[in-house]
């Protein structure tokens, strides 16, 4: 992911639990409030395939959205 994306999302305030994964499932950004919501530290869990972290229900959800990702390294929308 380019410096200025990453730089971009280390600056989000939000009290909401912030992730990010890659077109593989594994997490590339996980924000502070994502560690106090969820009680999984940062480097714990990056680079971790996003449903070994959060539950198998989180493969399917992650993997239906891959095929809409762009194809440049942004990170896609997941709800």
């Amino acid at each position: 992911m380019p410096d200025d994306v990453m730089e971009l999302l280390g600056g989000l305030q939000s009290a909401d639990g912030i992730f990010c994964v890659n077109r593989n499932q594994r997490i590339i950004h996980w924000s502070p409030s994502a560690e106090q919501i969820l009680g999984h530290p940062a480097h714990e869990v990056l680079g971790r395939f996003c449903y070994d972290v959060l539950g198998a229900g989180t493969r399917r959800t992650t993997a239906s959205a891959a095929p809409t990702a762009p194809s440049s390294p942004m990170p896609a929308a997941v709800d």
